[in-house]
């Protein structure tokens, strides 16, 4: 833009430079509050301005570079590279890409990870789309969204455009609609309505009968068995399976946000939070909600077909093993439970 121009002859500019004054006189306002505002945070000394500044290594070369063009420019500028004070905290900078940028994002909005610390957002980019997934599985809207994605993936951005404004997380919503087809499909929820594109399923309905009959030879491939969408008791079974899937990761993911608080403290040496944070943090979730995912397992894999008043509670098995020192109160699991009775 040339603004000496523009401001002598008052004659209109061309092209991109087709402004009004007023947004001209904003953006000449703008760029000078952004020097100011740098050379205020210089320290005169000797009628030259000192500056420290952190620049990653691999970009020195193109800090050398601008020193040599300053000095084309009749600019004497000194660089001198030196050794970090010990008062001072680095900051931490991440090269981010398209794919990386929202997820980093997402963890900057809860902390800023330290300087050389495990950053999670290599993590979050692909555990946060699978967890929507998990929590939104639905073939329809999963299609919709995972459509949107790719939409924002190859359109063309133009200024201004809702295609613009969100092309930086188009990845991110690719993924997360995938993840949600995904587990819609785990779930065979097509707006609350299942499926039947692997059979009728295990389960056959006789005419007038509310129950149905089961089929012992049979297997279904895939997903959960269509016929339990028409069985008296649907939500019961469909959001017990759902929240029981939704604990099992939650669990793992916390296990792997304590883990990476452990490796981070080891790396540093920080012996007081690696065994008085990270270890009984790591014991503690493992020693009950990685219990309770245990059980969750075993009664999945527990025939209780000749007995089904005998299945106990997960909840309140869990419950039992803080405040009844892994005594149970409800029958059912004495294989399980049976070493820690003689114990006690």
């Amino acid at each position: 833009m040339n603004f000496v121009n523009y401001l002598s002859t008052g004659s209109p500019l061309k092209g991109d430079d087709d402004l009004s004054p007023i947004l001209v006189f904003k953006h000449f306002i703008a760029k000078e509050r952004v020097l100011y505002k740098t050379l205020n945070q210089f320290k005169v000394a000797n009628q030259i301005l000192v500056g420290l500044v952190w620049v990653p290594v691999k970009y020195e070369p193109a800090l050398l570079a601008l020193k040599d063009q300053m000095q084309a420019a009749n600019l004497n500028p000194h660089i001198i590279k030196r050794e970090v004070d010990p008062e001072l905290t680095t900051p931490t900078f991440f090269e981010d890409n398209e794919f990386t940028f929202a997820p980093q994002q997402i963890v900057d909005q809860y902390d800023t990870p330290k300087f050389k610390e495990a950053n999670p957002a290599l993590f979050t980019a692909v555990t946060f789309p699978f967890l929507f997934g998990v929590m939104f599985g639905d073939l329809f809207s999963g299609t919709i969204l995972f459509c949107f994605g790719l939409y924002l993936t190859f359109a063309t951005p133009t200024k201004g455009s809702v295609v613009e404004t969100l092309a930086p997380g188009r990845y991110f919503l690719v993924m997360m609609g995938f993840f949600s087809i995904f587990c819609g499909m785990c779930y065979n929820d097509f707006t609350s309505l299942p499926t039947y594109m692997l059979g009728r399923g295990c389960y056959t309905y006789s005419e007038g009968e509310a129950v149905p009959e089961w089929d012992t030879e049979c297997v279904y491939p895939f997903r959960v068995d269509p016929s339990w969408y028409r069985s008296t008791n649907e939500i019961a079974i469909i959001n017990s399976l759902k929240m029981k899937v939704a604990v099992i990761y939650g669990v793992s993911h916390m296990t792997l946000g304590i883990f990476l608080k452990g490796t981070n403290a080891f790396y540093f040496g920080n012996c007081i939070d690696f065994f008085f944070e990270f270890v009984p943090q790591i014991v503690l979730m493992v020693s009950l909600f990685g219990f309770m995912d245990f059980m969750i397992v075993l009664k999945w894999l527990t025939d209780f077909t000749a007995n089904t008043s005998v299945a106990p509670s997960i909840i309140t098995l869990t419950i039992d093993m803080g405040m009844s020192m892994g005594k149970p109160s409800v029958p059912g699991w004495e294989p399980l439970i049976e070493p820690q009775e003689k114990q006690t």
